[in-house]
């Protein structure tokens, strides 16, 4: 690190702990004011845009208007404060070509108590029963490396189920808690089913909400941001997480109200077929949840990343037509409802290259890449391909700038238009091409069922091509 950045830094952060006793004695109208100054002299744009979105889900949102006092502080806190202390080490990466992420996902365990949840992505991490997980120390490691070497305080845990991680509920000894207990400036978002399950005395599966303590400590903490997973009403839902016979929706969404009830923060995701399409993002369902008290709404168009049927792919994955269907409705939610509405595939003028005005892909370190519950560096949490391993003595600042990631980020763009981002399910023959270069190894079984195969030829062949066609007419871009 240069030592200008280093002094930038130093500074930043005593300013940090300036503003500390502050924003604890804060107003809400306090903290907007100060976030509004820091929006409009910050001397990042993507700084800009993201405390503009902040002011404005603080002023407008009736949920984030129910956090409690000590919520919207470490929102604050950790979506504010913090990337600007490391903004002088992230400006300095980038001006020397190296990867400059701002968020890392981290996959620490494939436990997952309900594992029957329909077109599954991580299906492949459960085959031969095998529990296998990141050891905490490896784990947080890596979080303070990411803190220390890369200015990324922003992560989100995946999984399975990354409350089971370690093995317990209990709150004294979970190791999701422990991680955030133990990097208080980070930002730690969680994907998950949002209950408690455990097998009884006669091997049936019992599932309940989160217990009262758990969220008390979500409460207390601040800096632990729970995605619930829904798939529309009582019926969708048990059908996909719950056989069809167990009920997940009621206790998932009684975790809900028992967040809501403590002030925390706390979201919603929205896996979309081709079946709940119009369930799952009907207005009924998003006054639902925000009635539950969720802030953002993160919808995930299902994807075929480890799937091998493609009659099975076809009546699960949305369709070119009802993909930019979904692109468009996510829109008109964001400008109708006061919630934030976002499409992990479709949005891709949320990532464009700000200098150049192209369409590129977050994956392999360009904004995010992820952390397996193997220790292996992929490139995306549905990319299933890695050259290097953190158990090899392979860190943070290694992984994102390794070769592998590096010819990724070599072959943008691949698209021109803001809605086909994906060099594996909209350019299908572009991963087939990084992967063969690269030599990177399958992580799992099923990986390679995007890359050889009938699935794999049918997003190249097919799907692939109609949904480009549709972008391109869409924007008006030629071939």
């Amino acid at each position: 690190m240069r030592l200008k950045t280093r002094a930038q830094m130093a500074s930043r952060r005593l300013i940090r702990e300036l503003v500390k006793p502050l924003l604890a004695r804060a107003s809400e109208d306090d903290l907007i004011k100060v976030i509004n100054i820091l929006w409009r002299y910050s001397p990042v744009p993507k700084h800009r845009e993201d405390f503009g979105k902040l002011v404005g889900l603080l002023k407008n949102y009736p949920s984030a208007g129910e956090l409690t006092p000590h919520a919207r502080r470490r929102l604050v806190e950790t979506l504010v404060i913090n990337p600007i202390v490391s903004a002088p080490l992230r400006k300095e990466r980038e001006s020397m070509g190296m990867a400059a992420p701002f968020l890392w996902a981290i996959s620490p365990t494939n436990r997952c108590g309900l594992k029957s949840c329909v077109g599954c992505y991580d299906r492949g991490d459960f085959i031969g029963g095998e529990i296998t997980e990141l050891p905490f120390e490896t784990a947080d490691g890596a979080v303070k490396e990411f803190q220390r070497d890369l200015g990324v305080y922003n992560f989100t845990i995946t999984g399975g189920e990354p409350r089971e991680w370690g093995g317990s509920f209990n709150p004294a000894e979970n190791w999701l808690l422990r991680l955030a207990r133990g990097n208080p400036e980070s930002s730690i978002q969680f994907y998950t089913h949002g209950v408690e399950t455990r097998t009884d005395s006669s091997g049936d599966l019992v599932i309940e909400p989160m217990s009262p303590a758990y969220v008390a400590e979500i409460a207390k903490l601040g800096n632990l941001f729970p995605a619930i997973s829904l798939e529309g009403g009582p019926e969708t839902t048990n059908r996909r997480r719950g056989g069809g016979v167990r009920d997940v929706y009621g206790p998932a969404t009684e975790s809900m109200a028992r967040l809501h009830q403590a002030g925390a923060v706390f979201f919603v995701s929205l896996t979309v077929f081709r079946q709940n399409l119009y369930e799952i993002t009907s207005d009924e369902m998003i006054k639902e949840a925000i009635r539950l008290g969720a802030i953002i709404a993160w919808f995930f168009p299902w994807v075929p990343v480890a799937e091998t049927e493609v009659e099975k792919v076809r009546k699960l994955q949305l369709t070119p037509r009802e993909r930019r269907w979904l692109a468009h409705r996510i829109v008109e939610i964001r400008q109708t409802f006061p919630i934030f509405a976002a499409d992990f595939w479709d949005d891709g003028s949320l990532v464009m290259d700000a200098n150049k005005g192209n369409v590129m892909c977050m994956a392999a370190g360009r904004l995010y890449g992820h952390l397996n519950c193997r220790g292996d560096w992929e490139f995306c949490v549905f990319g299933h391909h890695a050259t290097d391993n953190i158990h090899n003595g392979i860190g943070p600042a290694q992984a994102v700038d390794s070769d592998f990631f590096r010819l990724f980020r070599s072959k943008h763009p691949w698209s021109c238009t803001p809605g086909d981002p994906c060099p594996m399910i909209d350019h299908n023959e572009v991963i087939r091409e990084i992967i063969q270069e690269s030599g990177a190894k399958p992580t799992r079984p099923l990986a390679t069922c995007v890359l050889q195969g009938p699935v794999a030829d049918y997003l190249k062949d097919e799907y692939g091509p109609q949904y480009v066609e549709l972008c391109r007419q869409e924007y008006g871009v030629g071939q």
